[in-house]
């Protein structure tokens, strides 16, 4: 893996999609990404992402999403439902609603994203 992100380093590629990493094992990937945009596929269908500089703004459907970082870690969560801190547990579930939603956090730390609606029961 460190030899095929130095390779997209050097000859200047922007981004790199990672298929099939253990989601855990992201935070290896840390002293990466100060030169190349990282995505991470975790099977089929969840796609996360770094956020890095400490706040991420975005509107999403209503959807569940996970959240990633050091264990007990604290993510603030701000949208039209209101105000929440989350503490990372493992793969932290956050269901959201409708609309814009802003995180921030002191740490870096992972966002994982459904790109297919889970099963309805």
């Amino acid at each position: 893996m460190d030899e095929a992100l130095l390779f997209l380093q050097k000859t200047q590629h922007a981004a790199v999609n990672i298929l099939g990493m253990d989601k855990q094992k992201v935070f290896g990937l840390h002293s990466k990404m100060d030169h190349v945009d990282i995505v991470v596929w975790d099977g089929p269908f969840l796609r996360c992402f770094p956020v890095e500089k400490g706040e991420f703004k975005k509107w999403y459907p209503e959807c569940s999403i996970q959240l990633h970082g050091p264990e007990n870690m604290f993510v603030e969560m701000h949208n039209k439902s209101g105000n929440s801190l989350i503490q990372i547990r493992n793969a932290t579930f956050v269901e959201l609603k409708e609309g814009q939603t802003t995180f921030k956090a002191a740490e870096i730390f992972w966002i994982g994203e459904f790109t297919q609606p889970q099963d309805q029961e």
